[in-house]
């Protein structure tokens, strides 16, 4: 399975890091969560949702388009 990486900072509309964020990630197509990773093969599993305690947001996704909360 080829997986995508995705990582970003969760920020305000000010630009301010947020710490403690849950983050969800859904398949654009039709709004179903999807399963994550933390590692590129697709052998450790993350939990969808999760939440960032440093507000870095980092996971391996399938290819696709997805709508991150």
């Amino acid at each position: 399975m080829a997986l995508q990486r995705i990582a970003f900072d969760a920020t305000d509309e000010a630009g301010n890091i947020l710490t403690g964020v849950t983050v969800q990630v859904n398949r654009e197509s039709d709004n179903v969560l999807v399963p994550l990773f933390s590692n590129r093969a697709g052998s450790v599993a993350l939990g969808n949702s999760f939440v960032s305690a440093d507000g870095k947001v980092f996971a391996y996704v399938a290819g696709g388009a997805y709508r991150i909360l």
